[in-house]
């Protein structure tokens, strides 16, 4: 479920105009939800999914 989210959240911030307080709010949830399932990705060997997700943060992260 939070996978979508994540992904929901990742189109939300490259294509939508949001308000600079939202669009923070947003990239903070998509970095706390991103780094719960990369760990979850690498605890389960998952190691496609631990990259994308890697790449997901160090692009949000800056």
């Amino acid at each position: 479920m939070d996978r979508f989210r994540i992904q929901a959240l990742d189109k939300l911030l490259r294509q939508s105009d949001l308000s600079n307080e939202n669009k923070i709010a947003a990239k903070n949830m998509l970095l706390k939800k991103a780094r719960i399932f990369q760990k979850g990705a690498l605890k389960r060997g998952k190691t496609e999914s631990v990259d994308y997700y890697q790449a997901l943060i160090e692009r949000y992260e800056t």
